[in-house]
């Protein structure tokens, strides 16, 4: 098993939108040119990502839906076969929504403002659909089916980052046609995929 770790710049490290989804996507895009200085296959990678990382994880293997003129948009992206998300952000809109909730500004920040200013960012952010069904007929999932396998895995005392989050994404990603299967672990927080020896990694 090889183990590539993508870092990308952040806020405040000029890091936003559009710079973040463009680092993923080099990044990603890079994993060929490593695998053939050191022999692995790159037809066979599984991405996993937590938190922000998850919300990252999902565009980069849904990146095969992007239109020209979109962050990260290529006609030859690499092609992931799985995709696991650990407590992922995967609705952008309702992260904004969950602000008040979390205490946290992080995704108006990231995205420059509001989704009312700027659907579009979220639209392309968001591996699913916003659950205000007004905002959800005019702006749908860009990203769902997926068309690859996926696990949704997240802790039932998970605070940070809201459970529905997690619960919404996998039924919508079925509705879709993913095969996704759907893990509450009891018991664990946000934090606790860090900790490889959790239940979460089981």
């Amino acid at each position: 098993i090889v183990v590539c770790n993508l870092d990308y710049r952040s806020i405040g490290n000029g890091g936003d939108y559009p710079n973040t989804f463009y680092d993923m996507a080099n990044g990603t895009d890079l994993i060929r040119t490593i695998a053939k200085e050191h022999g692995f296959n790159s037809n066979r990678v599984i991405v996993v990502g937590h938190s922000a990382g998850g919300q990252l994880g999902g565009y980069i293997t849904g990146r095969f839906r992007l239109i020209p003129n979109q962050p990260g948009y290529s006609t030859n992206s690499l092609r992931p076969i799985a995709f696991v998300s650990q407590a992922g952000v995967n609705n952008m809109w309702d992260g904004a929504d969950q602000a008040n909730e979390t205490g946290s500004g992080a995704i108006i920040s990231f995205l420059g403002g509001t989704y009312e200013m700027y659907p579009e960012r979220y639209q392309l952010s968001s591996l699913m659909a916003s659950s205000n069904l007004s905002i959800k007929a005019k702006y749908p999932s860009q990203y769902l089916p997926l068309e690859v396998p996926i696990q949704a895995i997240t802790g039932s005392v998970d605070i940070t980052v809201p459970i529905s989050q997690t619960i919404t994404f996998a039924k919508q990603a079925k509705s879709a046609g993913d095969n996704c299967a759907q893990v509450i672990v009891e018991g664990e927080d946000h934090f606790v995929h860090l900790n490889i020896s959790s239940k979460s990694w089981n």
